[in-house]
């Protein structure tokens, strides 16, 4: 018989090695979209909902809280809208980025992603808690791009910019994504 041990942690992903930064409140994170609802409003679809992201007419930019090596693979780009990678090392980088980078957060609506939802659950809580300018934080459902990859049918090197997923090259089966 194998003994299992279960250690219980404070946080699924690591937000921050600063000892003092206290994780955001979950409860204040960005609203989750539905696969075709991140779609239409990144690809411009006119609808309810990107009226309500560009709300007050801010711009929208889209924020990749994934790490560098994952956003190497792919990832989402759209030539009208603002695509901000913080090429972070690692995950707990973030929050660093985010604080000196108020300035080009100040003022919009933000569209983010990373690969499962977790990612964006924390790195939309603590941008709102910080009150840069992007409480109007919108992000692709509870499981990110892999979610995304599921929910719109596409084949994986058409999402795998999305993602991080293996593969290379999007097909024009989903306009707008490229790699």
């Amino acid at each position: 018989m194998k003994l299992c041990v279960l250690a219980v942690g404070k946080e699924l992903v690591t937000f921050s090695l600063q000892p003092l930064l206290e994780s955001p409140a979950i409860s204040n994170a960005g609203r989750h979209l539905s696969a075709a609802e991140f779609h239409s409003v990144l690809h411009g679809a006119v609808n309810n909902l990107e009226s309500e992201v560009q709300s007050g007419g801010k711009p929208l930019i889209l924020l990749d809280v994934r790490n560098v090596y994952e956003t190497r693979i792919g990832k989402f780009e759209t030539s009208t809208v603002e695509t901000l990678d913080p090429e972070i090392r690692q995950y707990s980088d973030l929050p660093s980025w985010i604080d000196s980078h108020a300035e080009q957060l100040q003022g919009k609506s933000g569209l983010m992603y990373c690969t499962g939802g977790i990612r964006c659950e924390m790195a939309s809580a603590y941008i709102r808690s910080k009150g840069h300018g992007l409480e109007n934080v919108f992000q692709v459902g509870i499981a990110g791009a892999v979610g995304y990859k599921e929910a719109s049918g596409a084949g994986q090197d058409e999402v795998a910019a999305a993602g991080g997923l293996v593969g290379l090259g999007c097909s024009s089966k989903l306009q707008g994504l490229s790699c």
